[in-house]
């Protein structure tokens, strides 16, 4: 009888081996997909919003046409930062800018074309390097850690002026 109890007692251990490990691989697939859902979730809310852009107030009013600023808002419980900017004008055309999050008293960007980190809010400043005014339209694409695809601000002061309001 001990002779026969073997191989049954060997098959019962291997078939109980086989559905433990069987669970064990369902178990990590779950965690894994879980793991994966929550960090899209958390991924999901890392965003980075513009405000209006418009021209800074600066004491030389004769540099101020060719300076953009726009406040920047993270709206992210990590930190984010800006890595790129470009800038294009009503025709496409990429214009030749720097950029920095702060700026001289005649609009020149300090320490232009770095990181910026964007904790809360900060504000980017854009000139372009041959002085020429923006007056009418800028195209301002944002590049940043949080997606591929860029950030778009549109400048456009006088939109607001051709839209009837319906009294």
């Amino acid at each position: 009888m001990p002779q026969d109890l073997i191989p049954a007692t060997t098959l019962i251990t291997a078939v109980l081996s086989t559905f433990a490990a069987i669970l064990a691989g369902i178990s990590a697939f779950m965690s894994f997909r879980l793991a994966r859902r929550i960090q899209q979730e958390l991924q999901s809310d890392e965003r980075l919003i513009a405000g209006t852009p418009d021209h800074p107030e600066l004491p030389d009013q004769n540099h101020k046409s060719c300076v953009l600023r726009t406040a920047i808002f993270n709206k992210s419980k990590r930190k984010g930062y800006i890595d790129s900017v470009q800038v294009f004008d009503e025709t496409g055309t990429k214009l030749e800018v720097s950029w920095s999050d702060s700026i001289d008293r005649y609009g020149n960007p300090q320490h232009p074309s770095h990181l910026i980190g964007v904790v809360d809010m900060a504000t980017l400043f854009v000139r372009t390097n041959t002085g020429q005014p923006i007056l009418t339209f800028a195209r301002i694409e944002i590049g940043h850690c949080f997606s591929k695809k860029p950030l778009t601000v549109i400048f456009e002061p006088f939109a607001s002026w051709n839209k009837v309001e319906n009294g």
